[in-house]
């Protein structure tokens, strides 16, 4: 339901159409109202799992790829790292989020020099943003990866004004739920909003009360393009921590739809403001209303933004990314001495 997974499952697929055989060792943890102590318990049984049956895989496996979160590389980065090391087995590592550079630079002089000793040290690291891959340029291990989609929608004509609105994310404050809610309490009177996604333990739905928003329910990966071509423009508000390139993003881009999101880290990166999307203050469902009043108001600006999003979400086009990947991957199989 998470844009890592959905992330993590293309990965996976394309690697294979590439001619890799993949065995999967999944990593996920049960996280969900949890007390501390168990919360605790389940990580450290999810690492001894991990490590343990990778390790069973390596005398079999050619290369390990290593797909988590910033806040897990410390722990089961590192210990994946050992194993790979000592069976001299080449390793790479995909960092998923863009907060992996603000959680190093936050931490003391002793865990950073351990990252700098273990997992950093990986024959490839993947990072989403190009904010990471400037911020760790002395490392000549990194790369540069972005979050990809590969949509193909069918051709048809973008709608040539604004009168239905879509945020689709899972059901978080820090996904700007409450200030999309807010902003369309004074809708054009001719413009809905409809609302995708899964709720979360602490998703407060008396949000919608007063809101011209109708929620409408979680979607399957699969649904998520027919939803996006029924609608007009992507609200994604976000300010979540951490945030590197929103998956949703990418695939309102390449359905040819303008979004509406923030500021915010490196979302930027992805989508420019005035071509292919308006960029709003984090926080602010004033700036999120007018930026919606805007485009209702600027057909010729709303046509523009059509062109520019379909533009844009072609450089993020799964192909040309994973062919790099596959390739930096056979290299490190078949010449030993590029390994770290």
């Amino acid at each position: 339901m998470g844009g890592t997974s959905v992330n993590f499952a293309e990965m996976v697929k394309q690697l294979c159409e590439r001619g890799f055989d993949v065995a999967v060792v999944d990593t996920t943890r049960p996280r969900l109202n949890l007390p501390h102590w168990r919360r605790w318990f389940n990580n450290i049984a999810t690492v001894m799992r991990v490590v343990g049956q990778t390790a069973l895989r390596l005398p079999r496996s050619q290369v390990v790829v290593l797909n988590i979160s910033a806040g897990s590389a410390w722990t089961l980065g590192s210990c994946i790292w050992f194993f790979c090391a000592t069976c001299r087995c080449p390793m790479a590592l995909r960092l998923f989020g863009g907060d992996f550079a603000r959680m190093y630079d936050r931490y003391g002089r002793l865990l950073r020099w351990w990252a700098d000793h273990t997992f950093m040290r990986c024959d490839l690291v993947f990072v989403q943003t190009r904010e990471l891959l400037n911020r760790f340029r002395q490392h000549v291990n990194f790369r540069w990866f972005a979050n990809t989609r590969d949509l193909r929608p069918p051709s048809a004509e973008a709608p040539q004004a604004v009168s239905r609105l879509v945020f689709i994310s899972q059901l978080r404050r820090e996904k700007g739920l409450q200030e999309t809610l807010e902003a369309c309490r004074d809708l054009p009177t001719h413009c809905q909003l409809n609302v995708f996604g899964p709720p979360m333990p602490d998703t407060d739905m008396s949000l919608f009360d007063g809101s011209k928003a109708v929620y409408r329910g979680a979607l399957n990966a699969h649904e998520v393009p027919g939803v996006l071509l029924q609608h007009d423009v992507l609200l994604l508000p976000t300010y979540w921590k951490s945030e590197g390139y929103p998956g949703i993003v990418l695939e309102a881009l390449q359905c040819g739809r303008p979004v509406i999101t923030t500021w915010w880290r490196c979302v930027p990166e992805v989508v420019e403001d005035g071509k292919s999307g308006l960029l709003v203050e984090p926080r602010s469902a004033p700036s999120v209303r007018e930026a919606i009043h805007r485009l209702a108001n600027d057909p010729d600006l709303y046509r523009t933004l059509c062109k520019g999003a379909r533009e844009r979400g072609e450089f993020f086009r799964s192909g040309p990314w994973y062919d790099q990947m596959a390739k930096e991957l056979c290299t490190l199989v078949r010449n030993p001495e590029k390994r770290g």
